[in-house]
């Protein structure tokens, strides 16, 4: 854990906010290393109002999904969908990692093996905003 920064392990001492029952929600998992997430976003007039989430794994997906929640939170659909393009390209694209490149996030790039960890919340809000 030497190559994580204070401020992801920080993030990723968040607690999730808890999923209502009967609400609407996108679930990915990665079978490789156990982890799982379930995503439910509340949206009101086409604005995430804030992202809720239920979650197993490790440090940098607790981190990931804990992030996303701070990011996407008043951002329009349409926003929030450039926002995980964006997020998503970082990873092959040196034009987009710089956006992400000073956030608590950062340390996930010098971990190439970790970068799935980092993308299954993104993917799972993907997933939600397209059904």
């Amino acid at each position: 854990m030497a190559s994580y920064s204070t401020a992801l392990l920080d993030l990723a001492q968040r607690e999730p906010v808890a999923i209502p029952e009967g609400a609407r929600f996108a679930e990915r998992r990665n079978p490789l290393c156990g982890d799982h997430i379930v995503i439910s976003p509340k949206i009101e007039g086409g604005i995430i109002c804030g992202l809720r989430w239920r979650i197993e794994g490790c440090a940098i997906l607790k981190a990931s999904a804990a992030y996303l929640a701070e990011h996407v939170k008043g951002k329009h659909i349409d926003e929030c969908k450039e926002y995980i393009d964006a997020f998503n390209r970082s990873f092959t694209e040196d034009a987009f990692r710089e956006k992400f490149s000073e956030s608590a996030l950062a340390p996930v790039y010098g971990l190439p093996a970790r970068f799935k960890c980092a993308l299954l919340p993104w993917v799972a809000l993907e997933d939600f905003l397209r059904t």
